[in-house]
């Protein structure tokens, strides 16, 4: 809100006249508004009180008036002016500190907020490169995932056929375990073609089952695809199967 000449002048009137100093502050004090309003209308009330008591001084100089009450005046006048400008200057001079002080403070803020504006725009960018990283490792993380459901699946059929040719494997132990119990045919015999040998019926159905254990170990390694290197699936385990029994 605007402060009126007439105010100040009024409180400026009001404050000579209870015998107070008229300054910025106390005449800010009554009227409110900024020192830059106050200060022009002070100082030209001032003026005008100056040849105001000018003109009482010549006044008082033509008048009978003894020259020691003249003297008397002059002095408290010229003492309260150097006093008033005194304050005025020390006045002048806090509000200039005030001024510098302020304007550091706000050089500093200017500076903090460079300062934060550059750190926010780091941060930024750090931002975006964990983004990116977040994105490769979320994206490896479901190729591995895929590739465990393989390698699991995988697993599994490998050892359901690892458990198939365990069984296979004992059946074939069974067997060559009571191969190797039953009687053998007499070579010499079947070379000569002499005599017959009660037990042959017997051979033959031992080596029946043989072939049929073996064609199932065959087809169980075949499924696998893990066949036994230097053998194949019309010839294995023929070795182990007395000739004479062939």
């Amino acid at each position: 809100m605007a402060v009126a000449k007439a105010d100040v002048v009024n409180a400026c009137n009001e404050l000579y006249v209870q015998g107070k100093n008229v300054t910025l502050d106390a005449v800010r004090a009554v009227t409110g508004g900024s020192f830059s309003t106050l200060s022009p209308l002070v100082k030209e009330w001032k003026a005008e009180q100056s040849g105001v008591n000018s003109s009482l001084e010549s006044g008082i100089a033509r008048s009978d008036v003894p020259q020691n009450l003249t003297d008397l005046l002059n002095t408290l006048w010229t003492a309260a002016l150097a006093t008033a400008s005194k304050q005025m200057e020390a006045e002048r001079q806090l509000l200039n500190d005030y001024k510098t002080e302020l304007e550091n403070e706000c050089n500093e803020v200017m500076s903090s907020a460079d300062r934060l504006a550059a750190e926010l725009d780091d941060l930024k960018f750090e931002f975006s490169c964990l983004n990116v990283k977040y994105n490769e490792l979320k994206e490896n993380a479901a190729i591995t995932e895929h590739e465990n459901i393989s390698l699991r699946a995988e697993l599994k059929a490998r050892n359901k056929i690892i458990a198939n040719n365990d069984s296979v494997l004992g059946e074939l132990t069974q067997f060559l375990k009571s191969f190797n119990g039953s009687p053998s045919v007499n070579s010499d015999a079947v070379i000569n073609n002499e005599q017959k040998d009660v037990s042959q019926p017997e051979n033959k159905s031992v080596i029946k089952s043989a072939d049929k254990t073996l064609n199932k170990l065959v087809k169980a390694t075949g499924k696998s695809g893990n066949k036994a290197p230097g053998k194949t699936p019309g010839k294995q385990n023929t070795a182990s199967v007395p000739a004479g029994a062939l």
